[in-house]
């Protein structure tokens, strides 16, 4: 049985078309008279193929060049970027197909750039959360750490801790607390941090 219209709203420039399906679209005033879609009636199968295949598809895929030329995304983040925009769940998959057979979306690419840029000044487990949050599925993740991440956890808490100028002749209760919640942030274990400390109070 084929969806029907339950409503057509105001969405800025465009109209909101809303199936009874659940499904949802954006489409141009023009396009809607052009289709003859009216609220409450149905709309067949074909109509709708058409639909996707002259109007979303090629919309898709061009709003999804457009962002993959500004950053990269991984895949979670450009499906919402893209359903975000009035596209629906089939044209969205067609969009992100098209760009990842072209390699513009790669998340095993953005993940081991991501490690290379920030395990300098990131300890392993707080890259891992960053990349599980951009939607990275979680074994690309260790994967990718481990062929990428080459830092040492101690060296980086020391880097950061000369960076910031800390003198152990001069640090307090206070000062030593603040710093310990500043590398407990950046996702260094509890044992790092008191090493790392214990170290530079020693020398």
């Amino acid at each position: 049985m084929s969806p029907v219209i339950v409503s057509i709203e105001p969405a800025g420039k465009r109209q909101r078309v809303c199936l009874d399906d659940g499904t949802d679209f954006l489409l141009y005033q023009r396009e809607i008279d052009k289709y003859a879609l009216k609220e409450g009636e149905a709309l067949p199968d074909g109509p709708y193929r058409i639909l996707l295949g002259e109007i979303f598809f090629p919309r898709a895929i061009k709003r999804a060049m457009h962002l993959l030329e500004a950053r990269d995304y991984t895949e979670v983040q450009l499906r919402k970027k893209l359903a975000a925009s009035g596209y629906p769940d089939a044209a969205v998959c067609h969009a992100l197909e098209y760009v990842r057979q072209l390699h513009y979306l790669d998340d095993g690419r953005l993940a081991a750039n991501y490690v290379r840029c920030h395990q300098e000044n990131r300890s392993r487990r707080r890259i891992a959360q960053d990349l599980m949050r951009r939607g990275i599925d979680r074994e690309l993740i260790e994967e990718t750490l481990d062929a990428e991440y080459t830092a040492s956890e101690e060296d980086q808490i020391r880097k950061l801790l000369d960076k910031r100028g800390y003198n152990s002749a001069l640090a307090d209760r206070s000062e030593k607390g603040k710093l310990y919640r500043f590398l407990a942030y950046r996702g260094f274990s509890s044992a790092s941090i008191m090493r790392a400390l214990q170290k530079a109070d020693e020398s």
